[in-house]
C-alpha cells in the first residue's frame, strides 16, 4: 500500500480529511461536530488581508463632564457637546460693590474666569480702546469663553460679533454707565432693518452683562435697531437697550434675556428667534407727534413663519408700562396714547405673557392686528396671571386666548430654549 500522506513542509502524517470526524472548537475548549454554515454563506476561507483589523487612529475626546448632582429629569451633557453654563457667584467689576446675594441669582455667566481682553476709553493700561478690535482678537471657534470686559463709558461704534468669534462674554460696569451706541436707521445709505443694529452677533454662545446697547436714531427716524441677535443659546442679563422702533431684533435661535431693560415705540421687540424674557421691563417711550397712528404703540411683533417651528416669545415674570413721558401723555389723552402687547408680524405668531404686571397704559384689547385679519386664525396670543390695571381680560379682542395652567410649563427656560442643556441654575 501506499505510504501515509505526509503534511507540506515534514512533520507528523495526519489520516486523509475524510477519515476525520468533523469537529470545530467550541468554548471551554472541548470539540464537537462541525455546524454547516448559514443560508448565503461559502466555505471558502477569508484571505488574511480582509481578516486584519483596520487600525484607525485614536478619536480625540472631550473630557468628561464635572460629576455633579443633577436634578431629576436632567440629562447630563454628551460628550463634545457645548459647553454649560453654571450659576455662581461672579466678582463685581463696578466702583460700587453689590452684595454677594445679588450675584447668587445670576445665571450663565461661569465663575472664576479671567478677563482675556480689556477695554477703555483713555487708559493705556488697557488692551484696547474700542469694542470691536477686542471682539476681533478673539480666537475663531473657540470652545472656552473669550472674556471681554469693558469699562464705564460712551463708545460710539457699531459692533459685529461674527459667525466664527463663539462663546464671546462682554461684560460691561453698569446699564446706563457702559453704553454702546450708534445712530443708523432705514433709509440712510441705502440700509435695510438687518444692517441698522449698533450690536450684531451671529456667534453662537454670546453672552452680555451690565451693559447699554443704544441707537440714538430718535422718535422720527425709521426702523432702526439696537441689537440683533442669530446666536443659539445665548444669554443677556442686567442690559439695557434703547431705541425706539425696533430696538431689539431677536432674529433667530434660542436666547434669554433676564433682568433687562428694554425702551421703544413700535415693534420694539420682533424676531423669529425662541426667545424667552425673565423679570425684564418693558417701558414705551412717546412717539412723534403728527400722524394718527403716532401714539399707537406696540410691544412684540413675532415674525414665526410656520407651525412646525419651535419660535416665538415668552415674557415671564415682566413689567410692561410706560415711561414718565408717557404716562403723563396718557393721562392727559388716555384715548390717543395707548400701548399693546403685540401684533402679528407674519402669519403663525406666537407670543405668551406669563404672570406680567400689566401697567394702565396697556389697552383693555390687549392685542392689535397687523392689518385686516391677517393671520387672526393661525396665531397664538396668550396670557397667564395676569395682574395690574392693564390686565382686565373683559374686553380682550376674541382672537386671544387665555393659557391654561398646565400649558404653562411648556413655555419654560427647560422646555421651551432646552435651557437645561446649556445652562445650570
Amino acid at each position: 500500500p501506499p505510504p501515509p500522506p505526509r503534511r507540506r513542509g515534514g512533520g507528523r502524517p495526519r489520516a486523509p480529511r475524510a477519515a476525520r470526524p468533523p469537529a470545530h472548537r467550541v468554548a471551554g475548549g472541548t470539540r464537537g461536530p462541525r455546524l454547516p454554515p448559514p443560508r448565503g454563506h461559502s466555505r471558502a476561507p477569508v484571505p488574511r488581508l480582509l481578516r486584519a483589523p483596520v487600525r484607525r487612529p485614536p478619536l480625540p475626546l472631550a473630557p468628561p463632564p464635572p460629576r455633579r448632582a443633577l436634578r431629576a429629569g436632567v440629562r447630563r451633557p454628551a460628550r463634545g457637546a457645548p459647553p454649560r453654563l453654571r450659576l455662581a457667584p461672579v466678582p463685581t467689576l463696578t466702583a460700587d460693590p453689590k452684595p454677594a446675594s445679588f450675584y447668587s441669582t445670576l445665571a450663565a455667566f461661569p465663575a472664576r474666569i479671567r478677563a482675556a481682553a480689556t477695554v477703555c476709553k483713555s487708559n493705556p493700561a488697557c488692551d484696547f480702546s474700542n469694542v470691536q478690535d477686542a471682539v476681533n482678537a478673539a480666537p475663531n471657534y473657540t470652545a472656552g469663553h473669550f472674556l471681554i470686559t469693558v469699562s464705564a463709558g460712551i463708545y460710539k461704534e457699531n459692533v459685529v460679533v461674527p459667525f466664527e468669534k463663539t462663546n464671546i462674554l462682554l461684560v460691561g460696569e453698569g446699564m446706563g454707565a457702559t453704553v454702546i451706541t450708534a445712530s443708523r436707521s432705514v433709509g440712510i445709505e441705502g440700509l435695510g432693518t438687518y444692517d441698522t443694529a449698533t450690536v450684531a452677533v451671529v456667534g453662537d454662545g454670546f453672552r452680555a452683562r451690565d451693559i447699554t446697547f443704544e441707537n440714538t436714531a430718535g422718535a422720527g427716524a425709521h426702523q432702526a435697531v439696537a441689537f440683533r441677535s442669530d446666536s443659539d443659546r445665548s444669554v443677556l442679563e442686567n442690559v439695557e437697550f434703547r431705541g425706539h422702533q425696533d430696538t431689539l431684533y431677536a432674529r433667530t435661535m434660542r436666547q434669554l434675556y433676564r433682568r433687562c431693560h428694554i425702551t421703544g415705540t413700535v415693534d420694539f421687540v420682533f424676531g423669529n428667534a425662541a426667545a424667552m424674557f425673565e423679570e425684564c421691563v418693558i417701558e414705551t417711550v412717546p412717539r412723534a407727534e403728527g400722524s394718527g397712528k403716532s401714539a399707537r404703540n406696540v410691544v412684540a411683533a413675532n415674525g414665526r413663519i410656520d407651525p412646525g417651528q419651535t419660535t416665538g416669545f415668552v415674557f415671564q415674570n415682566c413689567t410692561v408700562d410706560g415711561s414718565k413721558d408717557f404716562v403723563v401723555l396718557f393721562q392727559a389723552k388716555p384715548q390717543s396714547y395707548r400701548l399693546y402687547l403685540g401684533r402679528p408680524w407674519k402669519e403663525y405668531a406666537r407670543t405668551l405673557f406669563v404672570s406680567c404686571y400689566l401697567g394702565k397704559v396697556v389697552r383693555p384689547e390687549g392685542w392689535l392686528p397687523w392689518r385686516g385679519d391677517f393671520a387672526l386664525k393661525t396665531l397664538y396670543y396668550g396670557e397667564f396671571d395676569s395682574r395690574g390695571p392693564g390686565a382686565n381680560q373683559t374686553s380682550r379682542v376674541g382672537w386671544s386666548s387665555q393659557t391654561p395652567e398646565q400649558h404653562v410649563t411648556f413655555y419654560s427656560v427647560e422646555n421651551f430654549i432646552q435651557g437645561h442643556e446649556w445652562i445650570v441654575y
